[in-house]
């Protein structure tokens, strides 16, 4: 259930006294909720930015949203060995791409 990153439904229901049908949750275990809320948290930014890829044709917008992908991640963690090996990766790429790609034709 969206919003709830405590508890964890049981599978069970009960009936209030006014005969409403209500879902029976129980709190996580010490130490999991806050694994549980990065889990939740990581996969809610995962799937957004791959929709957004997937719905992007350019590569560098593609690379946009990946890009966005990792900063949200960085603005609730630290990884600064994780972001300069990126950054790395990023100029090795461009470095690729000056030196075997092929040239595109000017208008």
């Amino acid at each position: 259930m969206a919003g709830h990153t405590r508890t964890v439904a049981t599978g069970q229901t009960r009936r209030t006294t006014s005969g409403k049908s209500r879902r029976v949750r129980q709190h996580h275990p010490a130490g999991e909720t806050e694994q549980h809320r990065r889990q939740k948290e990581h996969q809610g930014a995962r799937s957004l930015a791959l929709d957004r890829i997937a719905r992007a044709r350019d590569p560098l917008t593609q690379l946009t949203a990946a890009m966005g992908y990792v900063r949200s991640a960085r603005a609730k963690y630290h990884g600064d060995a994780d972001i300069t090996a990126l950054v790395q990766a990023v100029i090795d790429t461009g470095d690729r791409i000056y030196t075997h790609g092929s040239r595109k034709k000017t208008r």
